[in-house]
């Protein structure tokens, strides 16, 4: 009678051992490190809005896609130090290692880069409103 119980039992451990590998898995599933640009600006009395994802690195761990986001982050902001020093009316806003934007006093334009590690299935550029992933 212990053989009859010991079979169903191994098969539950198998399962839940495949269960736990596969969650660990997802876990530490690479991330793509992407950046969108968004330019906002008034012509003839008309707002005009752009938005452009780019892919910029993969990373395998999530930990090292945060890494490669604030390393760009850090270059992007220093490129934009230093347009404000040869243009001193420029302002710059930033959320740390999220986002930097730009605002042109001459000009009525805005610029950002915004900065999100998603998982690598990710697409943002197929983007829907009710994807959880990417609100």
């Amino acid at each position: 009678m212990a053989k009859k119980n010991e079979k169903p039992k191994r098969v539950l451990l198998a399962i839940f051992f495949c269960l736990l590998m596969s969650s660990t898995a997802t876990a530490q599933s690479p991330r793509a490190l992407w950046e969108q640009v968004q330019v906002m600006e008034i012509k003839n009395g008309t707002l005009h809005e752009n938005s452009q994802w780019t892919l910029l690195e993969v990373a395998p761990t999530p930990e090292q896609c945060i890494e490669a986001q604030k390393r760009v982050f850090e270059v992007r902001k220093n490129d934009y130090l230093v347009l404000k020093g040869s243009k001193p009316w420029t302002e710059i806003f930033t959320t740390p290692y999220k986002s930097i934007t730009i605002r042109t006093s001459l000009e009525p334009t805005l610029i950002s880069n915004i900065f999100d590690c998603l998982p690598d299935t990710a697409d943002p550029r197929k983007r829907s409103i009710t994807d959880p992933i990417l609100q």
